[in-house]
């Protein structure tokens, strides 16, 4: 038995049927789409953290030679490459001197994350309508009759 708070309740669809199909397919879709964000998320996730990485190195190597301990917001200036008596002087790695000079020639931007798309709202097909020659009179006939 429902009560009226259950008898109010939007009916499911009839599994099988023609709505419980169009809900599979619409699911499908959103599922695949949904996969797709998600790889080019991690991508991005991936390329920001690599980037982040070889900027922490660099930051290192310039801090090392200038004598700085702690970051406070402070960046390798655009454009510094340490001087090979400094490379000598504090025994830089070469990788990191290499990217130094790769970014003082041409700086790499920070990666962007894609945006992430909003929750789809669920498209209800309109109801189709009774044929006009059906006729459901008899369901309001007495049951005498």
């Amino acid at each position: 038995m429902k009560d009226r708070k259950q008898d109010r309740e939007p009916l499911r669809p009839l599994l099988g049927g023609e709505e419980a199909a169009r809900r599979a397919r619409a699911l499908t879709e959103d599922d695949r789409q949904r996969r797709v964000e998600r790889d080019a998320l991690y991508a991005a996730l991936g390329e920001l953290r690599a980037w982040e990485d070889r900027d922490e190195r660099m930051w290192k190597a310039w801090a090392t030679v200038r004598g700085i301990t702690y970051r406070l917001g402070r960046n390798v200036p655009a454009g510094w490459v340490p001087t090979a008596e400094e490379i000598a002087e504090h025994r830089l790695d070469p990788e990191v001197v290499a990217d130094l000079r790769a970014e003082a020639a041409r700086p790499t931007p920070r990666p962007e994350l894609p945006k992430a798309s909003p929750l789809r709202p669920v498209e209800l097909p309109p109801l189709r309508a009774a044929p006009d020659e059906s006729e459901q009179l008899s369901l309001f006939a007495p049951a005498a009759a």
